[in-house]
């Protein structure tokens, strides 16, 4: 600890309180492996992780409609530790973790004695720490970088060190390897150095030179690999924004909106451990946001989400809430550092039981979010996409002589069968050679390919065919979901099978 106590009681109160809070994130790591373990059961895990995973498995500078970062960390992840629901979730929660560790140390540069405790505590309710985030993908990675960089970023700025500069041009190209939309991030980084009372040491420095290279030479891989793939990422980013100019206005409208809802719990207890002084606290927060010397943190802090927002109004680009879940990770922090005096220690301690009791809670309606799923989704194919990936390949076994290593089919089994078959087959992603490079005609023709196809889906059906031989098979399986005494549909699944050609 930095800070400066005046007593050894107050001392030995800090302390407590520090143990406390490291508890609190160790128990919500816990907490998030569990929740969403429980909660999504007995389907698959989110559609993205199984997307990172048969991505991961191929080392690829980039691939067809996102930048490589988090497919290579979950890849490697899940070759050092069992491929398992529970292991991946637990990826996810040490994730949130590391965001909140950044956080308490980005808020020891900035906050004293007790406010720190807040700044992360707070970040407990949060949804972009919570359920939502447990989905390993392009925008939840975000949340253990963009801490960390702005740590180093900041710290930077005050000792103008290199070293701290190559460090915050590090996670800045990690976090473009994420997902681009990170340029935001260090969009406002650049705006907040600008307006830093130490902006004319820090850019007389090598700091922010050396934070300049270490991005580039991060990121440029990538970059070479874009150009020549055809910028496929940035085509796959405009697409999804191929909507009339109205829809993505009202939907990052709305999504502000439900933002500003789904972070009401924190804002409330918030309010309520202040009691009667908040109203006379709110305006000391707009004055310390808008003050001269503190303006480069409030664009640090807020410049990504509005510029999130006014690129969805102003840039008819389609935004959806998880766009916002790197966002808000240093909202608590500056309203903790306006508040300054008025987070006495009782309070601190009283927001953190608080998050400790919702954190229970939590886990206390994880066996019912699971239960209210399953009866409005029942009929989910990812609902029974695991069941699909282990019997298609036991079907596979008794019919082939060889592992299976090529799998497709429709989109819910195609992602499952690389994480739930036993022999864990490369994923041939939406039947194109272009999405999947990894994938060859003549591959196919040495190795065989599985198609696992809902009965109705004329897309796969007819996909099955480009690479079909004489010794080309069919089978129909039925599925039916069955769980805490619901029952869902009887679904017929295909598998047409083409084995690998005799040598």
């Amino acid at each position: 600890m930095h800070s400066v106590l005046r007593s050894p009681v107050a001392s030995d109160y800090y302390r407590r309180s520090h143990r406390l809070l490291l508890f609190l994130i160790a128990a919500h790591v816990i907490l998030m492996t569990l929740f969403p373990w429980i909660a999504r059961l007995p389907g698959a895990v989110w559609d993205d992780m199984l997307e990172a995973w048969a991505w991961g498995k191929q080392f690829e500078l980039g691939y067809y409609k996102h930048p490589p970062l988090y497919a290579w960390v979950a890849g490697t992840w899940l070759q050092i530790v069992p491929r398992a629901n529970l292991s991946f979730y637990f990826l996810s929660a040490l994730n949130i973790g590391l965001s909140l560790v950044g956080i308490w140390r980005l808020s020891g540069l900035l906050l004293g004695k007790y406010a720190r405790f807040p700044a992360v505590s707070l970040l407990l309710f949060a949804p972009s720490h919570h359920y939502i985030a447990t989905n390993c993908n392009a925008n939840t990675i975000q949340l253990s970088l963009w801490p960390w960089a702005a740590f180093f970023f900041v710290r930077s700025l005050q000792t103008n060190s290199w070293k701290d500069g190559v460090f915050f041009g590090a996670l800045g190209g990690c976090a473009l390897l994420g997902k681009y939309y990170s340029v935001l991030f260090l969009a406002s980084c650049f705006v907040a150095a600008l307006l830093h009372p130490n902006r004319r040491s820090y850019f007389r420095s090598a700091a922010p030179y050396c934070a300049i290279v270490a991005c580039v030479v991060l990121f440029a891989p990538h970059a070479l690999w874009a150009w020549e793939n055809g910028l496929s990422t940035v085509q796959y980013a405009l697409a999804k924004s191929q909507r009339p100019a109205w829809v993505n206005i009202y939907s990052a409208v709305g999504t502000s909106v439900a933002a500003v809802a789904a972070n009401a719990v924190g804002t409330v207890v918030l309010v309520a451990t202040l009691g009667r002084r908040w109203r006379t606290l709110v305006p000391r927060i707009r004055r310390s946001w808008i003050a001269r010397e503190n303006l480069w943190l409030t664009v640090l802090a807020l410049g990504p989400l509005v510029l999130t927002i006014l690129l969805g109004i102003v840039g008819y680009v389609k935004i959806t809430p998880n766009f916002l879940i790197p966002t808000v990770y240093m909202l608590p922090l500056i309203v903790c550092r306006a508040l300054g005096p008025a987070l006495t220690g009782a309070r601190v301690q009283n927001i953190t039981r608080w998050a400790g009791a919702f954190m229970l809670f939590a886990l206390a309606v994880s066996p019912i979010i699971a239960y209210m799923s399953i009866v409005f989704h029942f009929e989910d194919r990812e609902q029974i996409s695991p069941q699909v990936a282990r019997a298609a390949t036991k079907v596979w076994h008794e019919r082939m002589s060889t592992p299976l290593r090529i799998a497709t089919g429709t989109e819910a089994f195609s992602l499952a069968l690389p994480f739930y078959s036993p022999d864990s087959p490369d994923e041939f992603t939406h039947y194109n050679l272009t999405q999947a490079p990894w994938i060859t005609p003549d591959r196919i023709a040495r190795e065989g390919i599985l198609y696992a196809c809902m009965s109705k889906d004329l897309t796969c059906l007819d996909a099955a065919r480009t690479f079909a031989t004489t010794q080309t098979t069919q089978s129909s399986l039925t599925f039916q979901n069955i769980f805490w005494g619901l029952r869902g549909p009887v679904i017929e699944i295909v598998l047409i099978m083409t084995p690998p050609r005799k040598k």
